[in-house]
């Protein structure tokens, strides 16, 4: 029988190396998805980030060309199809080849009886059409190679809360498209992932302030804290496959 020195020598565990890979985040310019671009662009990939604001573009690019000369960005809403048009064209211009979508951009809601048909309309474009449509595009580079990676953000509030019955809707189908496009897509070569995080504090939050100052004093999830899982489950050897992910504030601090 080994001894437990001999078996930790032998081990195989090589984590991939993201340097030059190809990357698009949706709702790229703040929160969580800013948070995950940093952490990208400071391990050596292209990335290509997307948000419906100028003001908050340039903020982000900022930030991003202070790590790496090789980030971009466009003006895109997710919930039209001209968006995704726009922002896959973009990456084939800017980017040496599509590794990893990170879909991301995401609405908060209300209750559906405090929303209109054109306000519900509207979150689940963004939440969910944008995902798969997202998905599709992405696939269709990646399958040319027979690799890749699709990273889903979703949210913990796919399970019902009261409050948020909308909200809660988009993030439901959620789950149901990351199970279903990983199967579809196994033979592919790609990898598709859900990240669910509990509460962070980040923008889409209500009471901003109040959250930043607990996520502040480790009371709350920071955004950086997604952005480390994603990275996790991106530099994982091809072999192994991490389909889903809660991350959960300790309850600790709760």
């Amino acid at each position: 029988m080994a001894r437990p020195t001999e078996t930790i020598s032998k081990f195989d565990y090589q984590i991939q190396d993201m340097k030059d890979w190809g990357v698009i985040v949706t709702g790229g310019t703040t929160g969580i998805g800013r948070a995950i671009a940093l952490q990208l662009a400071a391990d050596g990939a292209h990335v290509l980030i997307c948000g419906r604001h100028k003001r908050e573009m340039n903020d982000a690019m900022r930030d991003l060309r202070e790590i790496s000369k090789n980030t971009h960005a466009v003006i895109a809403d997710m919930a039209d199809r001209q968006g995704i048009t726009r922002l896959f064209g973009e990456a084939d211009k800017r980017l040496p080849r599509l590794d990893v979508f990170v879909a991301n951009a995401g609405l908060s809601a209300d209750e559906a009886a405090k929303m209109d048909y054109a306000e519900i309309d509207y979150v689940i474009r963004t939440n969910v059409t944008a995902y798969l449509a997202g998905a599709s595009e992405a696939v269709s580079r990646m399958r040319r190679r027979r690799r890749g990676h699709i990273v889903l953000i979703g949210s913990m509030s796919a399970v019902s809360r009261r409050g948020s019955s909308v909200y809660t809707a988009s993030k439901s189908a959620i789950q149901g498209v990351s199970e279903a496009l990983g199967k579809e897509v196994a033979e592919l070569g790609i990898k598709v992932t859900l990240i669910e995080p509990g509460r962070v504090g980040a923008d889409m939050q209500p009471r901003k302030t109040t959250h930043a100052k607990l996520a502040a004093e480790g009371k709350m999830l920071k955004a950086e804290d997604i952005a480390a899982m994603v990275r996790y489950c991106l530099i994982q050897p091809p072999r192994c496959d991490v389909i889903r992910v809660d991350v959960r504030q300790h309850e600790q601090d709760v």
